[in-house]
């Protein structure tokens, strides 16, 4: 049974909350309710807001949280595409706020929140304020600052913030909720057109509400302390010179896309929606006070909204309804319904919206979460006895103490040799980044390091880990290396520039024809030479170890968690009703199984020899030489679409030719075997996502999380995958019929 919520309100806190649930929940189903959708009505609060992010009304009726909220909104418009940013209505400002207060002491006293919650702010002179804005003449000051007080001061500062084009950003948010679709292309969302007046008519349909009902939501949850506040403001036609948010009290002028918003009023207790001639008057006049260039600009409408506010700040909170349950239903919970209140945001509704919804979802996270972490004995398949098979399978152990899993696979190790980790080097190490890779190789590269470090050293031993260091050679530009792996990422991995006796190791290899050897893209720029931690793991000891450790698993029944099936799965659906959960790391599989036409076999030839005094790693481009165990690993091929497993001798020669080139004081390497493995790329990076596969109509929809596509950073950032496989499995799992 899939997750059903409903999110009541079409505003830009209801539709931003349905967006982060969706993208938090991928298997839920979302209805969005609302009276009345934009653009085919107008009545909707949130046509009428400015969306300035970080130009706020401070008051008693603030909740302490909103300066949080407020970053993390004008975060999520910094890190918005500049393409879907445009799509969106969203557009960096630059900004000049206004104050009328009692010397700095006064100032002081809104200044440290706004601070907090404003880019680059920067104070502005009295003498350039007054310069800025002519207020010398009779009644300016007055007419912008009432009451006027005579012992008060005039101060401005610059600042940089977003402005959202709310006639572009409410269409763009429902058009990326109707495009999300599930695996069998039906709509994920549906809007209804519905009025709702008591939380009890939707306590039969739905597992979750989100409460983002404006004005009505205070009626809707017998909140006494929702009041309307009246904002009117004017529309003008775009004028030359005006390109930056002009602010003070309640007057601003703000240039959107195809307008400038001139306002407002702030009423509280008022919810009449006619246009007062009085307040239009006033806008006008307050506005060419404050910015002359506005006079004479053509009028292209006037409009009012109700801001929906609150007593004591906006209320985001979880509460449990009493359901009213009908016979039929089929809901997850039976008998209270959680619904989580988002309302009452009152003139800060586009300024904090995404931090809002950000915080919607952690609550609803932390509703179905814990349950499916501590509740029922969920089934899960883990397709794939690899590295990332074994490794997801053990921290799903970890994760559901009460699951049974099942790790199917056409073959296991040491049974069979055939696996492609059984041919890994097993280097826990990062060094560069290309178009088959994943943009969290570092936090997964990351977690996997700390789960080598965090083993006991007998422990670590029969795993086949060691700690060791390792030499990492670039023969490209700075920049170049930057782009590869940037200096915050070499700096979490631990990078530093080699010492001098470690870089006249290399001396050799300013001659152009050795770099020639090492570096397929060879190119003029001189030898960069970094030392960093890394780990080596035997693949041979480990994957033993990996499966040793599952079958010691046990539930707190005493039960076996864990068992083992030899068998080739061509399908998802034939895994469906018998498992809740499946996770697929099928390597090279997932091309077929998954239909990913995006993977790619790598194949990977790499040599075993005998070289005693190689103590260390060392990696120049495709070649790497790593001790493991008693011998010492030389390689590796990475060549793209071929599946041949067979040796091939030049490609053996060459990593002999390497090696003598890289490190010719070492001596020549004594060949123990020369062994192939294929790799599963993928172009695009690694997929490790959750996809919500349709099976009959009566088994529901079987949630699949996909874990593939690693290429040769497989076993590198094997344990860090398995932990966002683990996480990603408890929302799935938060969703399901077992709860």
């Amino acid at each position: 049974m899939t997750l059903k919520i409903a999110v009541i309100g079409a505003g830009v806190v209801g539709l931003s909350s349905a967006l982060c649930l969706a993208q938090n929940f991928p298997t839920c189903e979302v209805t969005v309710i609302a009276s009345e959708f934009y653009p085919e009505r107008q009545g909707i609060t949130s046509v009428h807001g400015f969306g300035i992010i970080g130009h706020r009304r401070e008051g008693l009726n603030t909740n302490p949280k909103v300066s949080d909220w407020l970053l993390k909104t004008r975060e999520y418009c910094r890190r918005m595409h500049p393409t879907v940013a445009e799509l969106a209505g969203i557009r960096p400002i630059d900004a000049i706020l206004t104050f009328h207060e009692k010397g700095e002491q006064g100032l002081n006293s809104v200044l440290p929140e706004r601070a907090r919650c404003l880019q680059n702010l920067k104070k502005i002179t009295e003498k350039q304020a007054k310069e800025l804005f002519p207020l010398s003449q009779d009644g300016a000051m007055e007419l912008l600052f009432p009451p006027l007080k005579a012992e008060h001061n005039l101060f401005a500062f610059e600042t940089s913030t977003y402005v959202i084009d709310s006639s572009l950003y409410l269409p763009w948010l429902k058009n990326e909720l109707a495009s999300l679709k599930m695996s069998n292309g039906e709509a994920r969302v549906t809007f209804v057109c519905r009025k709702i007046s008591n939380l009890d008519e939707l306590t039969s349909e739905f597992d979750l509400v989100v409460n983002c009902a404006g004005f009505n939501a205070g009626k809707i949850a017998n909140d006494p302390n929702i009041f309307p506040i009246r904002g009117q403001y004017i529309s003008i036609e775009k004028t030359i010179g005006i390109e930056k948010v002009i602010a003070g009290r309640e007057t601003v002028v703000c240039p959107r896309v195809n307008d400038i918003c001139l306002g407002g009023v702030y009423q509280e207790g008022r919810s009449d929606t006619q246009v007062d001639p009085q307040d239009t008057e006033s806008i006008l006049r307050r506005c060419e006070t404050l910015v002359p260039a506005v006079k004479g600009a053509k009028v292209l409408r006037v409009d009012v909204g109700i801001r929906p506010a609150r007593y004591g700040g906006a209320r985001l909170e979880l509460e449990w309804w009493q359901r009213n349950l009908k016979p039929s239903s089929e809901v997850l919970n039976t008998t209270k319904l959680p619904v989580i209140h988002n309302y009452g945001h009152g003139g800060t509704g586009f300024a904090v919206h995404w931090g809002c919804a950000l915080e919607v979802a952690r609550l609803a996270k932390s509703t179905y979460s814990e349950r499916a972490k501590l509740s029922m004995a969920f089934k899960i398949a883990v397709i794939g006895a690899g590295v990332n098979g074994l490794a997801s399978a053990l921290c799903l152990c970890h994760q559901f103490p009460d699951c049974e899993i099942t790790v199917i696979a056409s073959e296991f190790y040491p049974e069979k040799k055939n696996l492609c980790s059984a041919h890994g080097f097993g280097v826990v190490i990062n060094r560069e980044t290309g178009v088959l890779d994943s943009p969290n190789v570092t936090k997964h590269v990351l977690a996997t390091m700390k789960f080598c470090a965090s083993l006991h050293p007998t422990e670590a031993e029969y795993a086949g880990i060691r700690p060791s260091d390792a030499v990492v050679l670039f023969n490209q530009k700075k920049d170049f290396i930057d782009s590869m792996i940037s200096v915050g990422d070499r700096e979490k991995l631990g990078f530093r520039n080699a010492s001098r006796k470690e870089i006249e190791m290399f001396n050799h290899m300013n001659d152009g024809g050795a770099k020639l050897v090492l570096f397929e893209n060879f190119e003029e720029a001189p030898l960069t030479i970094y030392n960093c931690p890394a780990y080596i793991i035997d693949t041979s000891k480990y994957l033993p170890w990996l499966k040793n450790k599952l079958l010691q698993k046990c539930k707190r029944n005493g039960d076996k968690m864990v068992t083992f099936l030899t068998k080739e799965v061509t399908s998802f659906v034939e895994l469906s009703p018998t498992f809740d959960l499946v996770v697929n790391c099928s390597g090279c599989g997932a091309k077929t199984l998954a239909s990913d036409p995006m993977v790619i076999p790598i194949r990977g030839q790499y040599i075993k020899a005998h070289v005693p005094s190689v103590d260390k790693v060392y990696v120049a481009a495709s070649t790497v030489i790593c001790p493991v165990s008693n011998h010492v690993c030389i390689g590796a091929t990475h060549q793209l679409g071929r599946f041949e497993t067979h040796v091939i001798p030049e490609d053996t020669e060459k990593f002999l030719y390497k090696f003598k080139t890289l490190l010719p004081s070492f001596g020549k390497p004594e060949v123990i075997l020369s062994d192939v493995g294929i790799r599963p790329g993928r172009v695009g990076g690694a997929r490790l996502e959750v996809e919500v596969v349709k099976v009959k109509e009566s088994s529901g929809n079987l949630p699949v999380v996909h874990n593939y596509g690693h290429g040769y950073r497989g076993i590198g950032q094997h344990w860090g995958c398995a932990l966002d496989v683990a996480q990603i499995a408890v929302q799935a799992l938060g969703q399901g019929s077992k709860l």
